[in-house]
């Protein structure tokens, strides 16, 4: 496929313009979070809620979507980001095949492992 110079120029300021961005490590107080349930896409409860308040702070859940009390794509997407980064002692495969519809043992054990190297 061929491409104008005008259209790379466009494309290659905006990717210079991510490359300057300032790297932060993502702090999240996990503590807060240690007491979610199990959940599946589809749940609806505030433990939803809590669910989308830690992705977003993780940086997964963008912070321009409003939060509602069910576990939907947008939680299950950002739910998976943070799965592949964290759970690292599940194959990427596995994690794929799962989708991000899981809250379940895995993700709590972990949290609850974060949580306590914070402390």
């Amino acid at each position: 496929r061929v491409i104008t110079k005008e259209f790379f120029d466009i494309r290659a300021f905006f990717i210079g313009v991510l490359v300057l961005n300032k790297y932060e490590e993502k702090k999240v107080d996990y503590s807060k979070y240690v007491n979610l349930p199990k959940m599946n896409k589809g749940y609806e409860g505030q433990f939803a809620v809590q669910l989308q308040n830690m992705l977003e702070e993780y940086g997964s859940f963008p912070s321009n979507i409003p939060k509602y009390p069910r576990f939907g794509s947008q939680t299950a997407k950002a739910l998976l980001q943070w799965q592949l980064e964290n759970l690292t002692n599940i194959d990427r495969e596995t994690l794929m095949s799962w989708g991000g519809n899981y809250f379940g043992n895995a993700t709590i054990k972990k949290i609850k492992e974060l949580a306590n190297n914070n402390s």
